[in-house]
């Protein structure tokens, strides 16, 4: 039984139509990330979720029960759906210490928190265990984001929500938090839905990813399958740079400034688009096999990034036809720069090149 379903889903802010028809739903336990650019609705999803908004079209159910029905249906109020939920900026009370804050939401009806015990446990559990009288404004961003998903997870809610809970940390501090955030959810058992919009984050958190553009479900998959088998353009576009290469399929084939790419079940004389990403461009200054499948390229640019370099790279004009042909980009493995002038060979790789079949005129 799905421990969050929604079931074409749609809601609208005035004309615009945030959200349009969506429907998924996530495993109890799983953990699920809304992906996409600003504006895809993924924030929305989760404000309905959350009964922050109120549902216009559409159902959504939490453990089986509905809790929201469009039109004059149901609407269950926030504090009665079981969820968990974790603001972007996490939120917290000032005037309240770490404890305190952890134990808001465990607090009975005469409003004494009634498990200090947990809280002193998993402050413990986090590396925290010294901070419980401490307030916000004392603790840094790392300690602040494991203080409000405690919070959150306080009341064992059946489904966590978390909106964008990493985007406040420096890039080193939000590698760390990562990994014990993810180590907390799975030990906690909830059913998680997090947005965010760094593809990075959603591939090493999520058991699924649901791609969201402009409002409409991408793709729906693991992270494994929609990073090499994209549905789309824009989902492959969304996993890094990539080069944008046209041709016309022939007997399965599409001849690139990059060399032959692989077609399989395209149509001949289709026209497509093949998105080569920048780690899927191979270069050799030896080409095994005579070269065939490579073409000659000369470097314009070449710039160290620390783990990997960066190539701005020419394809010679009597690779594919009298035309200069456009620049490509390569990113390359450890700190590898050819001499600017200097001429390489190149191939795209078959694993990071997606082929497209173009709308037809």
């Amino acid at each position: 039984m799905p421990g969050l379903d929604f079931t074409h889903v749609s809601h609208r802010f005035g004309e615009t139509l945030a959200v349009d028809d969506v429907s998924i739903g996530v495993e109890a336990g799983e953990l699920a990330c809304l992906l996409g650019p600003s504006g895809c609705g993924k924030s929305t999803l989760l404000r309905l979720a959350a009964g922050l908004e109120t549902l216009r079209s559409g159902r959504i159910a939490i453990g089986g029960t509905v809790v929201a029905e469009g039109g004059a249906g149901r609407q269950l109020p926030p504090e009665k759906r079981g969820v968990g939920l974790m603001f972007q900026d996490y939120a917290l009370f000032p005037h309240l210490t770490v404890a305190q804050n952890i134990g808001f939401g465990l607090r009975d009806k005469s409003g004494e928190a009634r498990d200090g015990a947990w809280i002193e446990r998993a402050l413990g559990e986090v590396g925290l265990a010294h901070l419980g009288e401490r307030y916000p404004h004392t603790l840094s961003g790392g300690q602040q984001q494991r203080i409000a998903l405690l919070r959150a997870l306080a009341p064992n809610p059946g489904v966590l929500l978390l909106d964008e809970p990493f985007s406040g940390l420096d890039e080193h501090l939000r590698q760390r938090v990562r990994q014990e955030t993810r180590a907390m959810l799975a030990e906690s058992g909830a059913t998680t839905l997090m947005v965010t919009h760094d593809p990075e984050e959603a591939m090493f958190l999520a058991d699924r990813i649901v791609v969201l553009d402009r409002g409409r479900v991408a793709q729906d998959a693991s992270p494994v399958e929609i990073y090499t088998a994209p549905a789309n353009p824009f989902v492959a576009r969304l996993f890094g740079p990539v080069n944008e290469l046209e041709g016309v399929a022939r007997g399965g084939t599409v001849e690139t400034v990059l060399g032959p790419v692989p077609a399989p079940g395209v149509e001949d004389g289709r026209r497509v688009l093949c998105l080569v990403r920048t780690d899927g461009v191979e270069t050799t200054t030896t080409p095994p096999d005579g070269g065939r499948g490579y073409v000659r390229a000369r470097v314009e640019s070449a710039r160290a990034l620390g783990p990997a370099s960066w190539l701005l790279l020419r394809p010679m004009a009597d690779a594919v036809s009298t035309r200069p042909p456009a620049a490509i980009e390569a990113r390359m493995p450890g700190i590898d720069l050819p001499a600017v002038g200097s001429e390489l060979w190149a191939r795209a790789t078959e694993e990071q090149t997606f082929v497209f079949a173009l709308e037809r005129n």
